[in-house]
């Protein structure tokens, strides 16, 4: 009966993401959700994916995500232990509950009082542009098919948390786990990957809450699956991975919390807007975490009584199991430290203003500690399990002697150490929130002491992992291919922190104003002229530009720069050149007609510098000072003119008045020039300021139309996406092997 009530529940799932598929295809605009995130004349390509677009939709994914691993573990677990189709029914009920409150079949006029009963729209309101791209049809459902899969190894630890059953879960669940691996990283990399060729502020990865939300569990659940590892091996942390099995799930359902409440839209631009799920969302989280703990408190309360004795590590701590564990321990702090950097916009706001932890404080804490996960994963492979015994020392020293010959390689061509990682304040996106002394003092000792010169380390231990790891996967390849999976997968990772540190730390980027129909020289060695402007049958216009390498190379490249009705505002894309040993990033900042040719818009972080006219500027810091309702925000900027055919720099303070609720910004003159700068506007959040330079025209000159520009380099990032194939490559091998594992027990 328990099952046939399931397979109604999740057929019923089924059909039921089967006729909104239809509503969205045959445009029935009275559905609420069709109308809102859908159009007439929306690509047929984006029209399937308005079903993920909005919160009922992802919600209905979800469940039928869950419908499917059902019907999957109905034949592989059937009557053997159906305690884990009831806690996975359960999950499932919750779920449905919450869609019936949130449902994505709700009429027109059920949601929006003042549209009459059957009334047809004749077109809906469409989908955002910025989601308008090949990557909405595959990232979201990969994503969440990763995200959502959590519940299937949680699923299995509690059923033999209730059964008593210590050792036989972890074969059942592990290829379970390897798939959320496997599928939530890819995911996590597709969206990275989107930002990166899409949104036009040149990196991949920004500590995004709503990113974190979903690089958690995929933490929580490598420690789970490395755990499985040893306890499959040598019968030990019976107990943590339980706890581990339950942190991935949860930590799920906490990010999904925290990016559907609404308590991270000041913060992300993926979060969702508030919807009134909050408390459904709470009381999710707590019937679960509560049902886990208790679970797990009356497991370790029977193991004690029982008296089932822990079973140690090999001898010493030079075997594989203790440096698997303590490898464990750094990704474990990482997902810790994400976890509580993610949910700082919500315990922030006890204490006043809500406020994020910024990137590089995330930088700064995560790239030590990941130093000693990287030393676990090069010499891992080559102990013993059991006993204190180093197998192949001559293949450590070889390997470790090709790595060193790398880093020398490198440091030739260009690897040097850090002299920054981002500035030191704010730690919080929001000014003047400050975090505690002890956590600065700590960032400032890892910068002083270890970060300076991690980059020579990190790449000498990305390449010792890279060596290590594939002759140890070639050694399985001739005889047991499905066992190579795990190496391969740990390659991959090491040319993925090779390609993450040759493109963040030297990263190479800078900010240009380009004249229509002149080649412009950049302190980069390009020469890039502003063509024109090419109008696109969508609507999506872009930018023509003519690009000179300094080796020589001409080619072209087209950024997209068009003003957005959905969303009021201009949109861009970058124009990205895939080379050989680095990507050329092209994004549009600005654009200046003709007839304000004498006054030009320019927005900089702190320390960053760009080139304006004839002018070099660089914004040093802001000065804040607070008064009784009021605020005055002074910029310290550099500004360094020729004169007379030398550089001088001279020190210029435009200043930003705040009071009763009106800016008023103060126009300040360069010297040695005809040209005056004022604060357009400071976006705290991003530590940035808009500038507005003017200067009287000549009237001998010609005003031209005047195009901004971001221009990057980014060196060898394709190592990054490579080692990404290589990942799963890897993980998919470890897959089918342990899957085989469980059909035959």
């Amino acid at each position: 009966l328990a099952n046939r009530s399931f397979m109604v529940m999740s057929g019923g799932v089924i059909f039921s993401i089967g006729l909104l598929i239809y509503s969205i295809l045959v445009h029935n605009f009275q559905l609420n959700y069709v109308y809102s995130y859908s159009s007439m004349s929306l690509n047929k390509f984006y029209l399937f994916s308005t079903l993920w677009a909005g919160q009922e939709g992802t919600f209905l994914m979800w469940l039928t995500y869950g419908s499917i691993f059902g019907f999957i573990l109905m034949r592989v677990v059937g009557k053997k232990n159906p305690l884990v189709l009831f806690f996975l029914a359960l999950v499932q009920s919750t779920l449905l509950l919450i869609l019936l409150k949130k449902s994505p079949f709700a009429m027109l006029w059920h949601v929006h009082e003042e549209v009459p009963i059957g009334f047809m729209p004749a077109d809906g309101a469409g989908l955002n542009p910025l989601l308008q791209n090949p990557w909405m049809v595959i990232h979201p459902p990969t994503l969440f098919l990763g995200y959502s899969s959590t519940v299937v190894p949680f699923v299995f630890a509690m059923a033999a948390m209730v059964t008593r059953d210590f050792q036989g879960w972890i074969k059942q669940a592990r290829p379970w786990v390897v798939f959320n691996v496997m599928v939530l990283g890819t995911g996590i990399v597709m969206g990275g990957y989107w930002a990166y060729v899409t949104l036009g502020w040149g990196g991949y990865w920004g500590w995004d809450p709503v990113e974190n939300a979903s690089l958690v569990p995929w933490l929580f659940s490598l420690v789970l699956l490395h755990g499985m590892l040893i306890q499959g091996k040598r019968k030990s942390l019976v107990r943590s991975n339980f706890l581990w099995a339950g942190m991935s799930f949860l930590s799920m359902l906490w990010g999904s919390f925290l990016t559907r409440s609404g308590v991270l839209t000041d913060f992300s631009v993926h979060s969702f807007a508030p919807s009134g799920l909050t408390l459904y969302m709470l009381i999710l989280q707590g019937l679960f975490t509560g049902l886990f703990v208790y679970a797990l408190i009356n497991f370790m309360n029977y193991y004690r009584r029982e008296g089932f004795e822990l079973v140690p590590f090999g001898k010493g701590y030079i075997n594989r199991e203790t440096f698997i564990f303590f490898g464990m321990m750094v990704i474990m702090f990482i997902g810790l430290f994400t976890l509580f950097g993610t949910s700082a916009p919500l315990y922030t706001q006890w204490f006043g203003t809500p406020a994020s932890l910024s990137p590089d404080f995330y930088n700064t804490m995560v790239i030590p500690v990941a130093l000693f996960m990287l030393v676990t994963v090069a010499v891992a492979p080559l102990l013993a399990w059991k006993t204190a015994e180093l197998r192949n020392k001559n293949t450590l020293a070889m390997s470790a002697g090709a790595a060193f010959v790398l880093t020398l390689l490198a440091a030739v061509l260009g690897l040097a150490p850090m002299t920054s990682v981002g500035e030191h304040t704010p730690y919080y996106a929001i000014q003047g929130t400050t975090i505690p002394q002890f956590m600065v003092t700590v960032r400032d000792f890892m910068f002083d002491n270890l970060l300076t010169y991690s980059p020579y380390l990190i790449f000498f231990l990305a390449s010792l992992v890279i060596i290590v790891n594939l002759k140890v996967a070639y050694l399985f390849l001739r005889n047991n291919a499905g066992k190579a999976g795990g190496y391969v997968a740990h390659a991959g990772l090491g040319l993925m922190v090779i390609g993450i540190l040759t493109s963040s730390v030297y990263d190479r980027s800078e900010k240009v104003m380009l004249p229509r129909g002149e080649f412009y020289q950049t302190e980069s060695g390009y020469d890039i002229k502003f063509v024109n402007f090419l109008d696109m049958p969508d609507g999506k216009d872009r930018v023509k530009l003519e690009v000179k390498s300094r080796y020589g190379s001409t080619y072209e490249a087209y950024p997209q720069f068009y003003y957005s009705e959905y969303s009021k505002a201009y949109m861009v894309a970058p124009d990205v050149k895939v080379q050989f040993a680095k990507d050329v990033y092209i994004s549009p900042i600005s654009f200046t007609p003709a007839r304000l040719a004498n006054q030009g818009e320019l927005e900089l972080g702190k320390t960053e510098s760009v080139k304006y006219k004839d002018m070099q500027i660089t914004f040093n810091k802001f000065l804040v000072q607070m008064g009784a309702g009021t605020q005055e925000i002074t910029a310290d900027l550099t500004f360094q003119v020729d004169e007379n055919g030398y550089p001088k720099e001279h020190s210029v303070f435009p200043v930003l008045k705040a009071a009763n609720g009106e800016m008023n910004s103060s126009e300040v003159e360069v010297p040695g020039t005809s040209y005056r700068v004022k604060i357009a506007s400071v976006n705290a959040s991003k530590g940035t300021l808009k500038l507005v330079i003017s200067s009287p025209q000549s009237g001998n000159e010609t005003a031209k139309d005047m195009l901004a520009i971001e221009l990057s380099e980014k060196p060898f990032i394709s190592v990054l996406w490579f080692g990404t194939i290589v990942f799963i490559i890897g993980s998919f091998l470890t897959l089918l092997i342990r899957a085989k594992e469980s059909r035959k027990d």
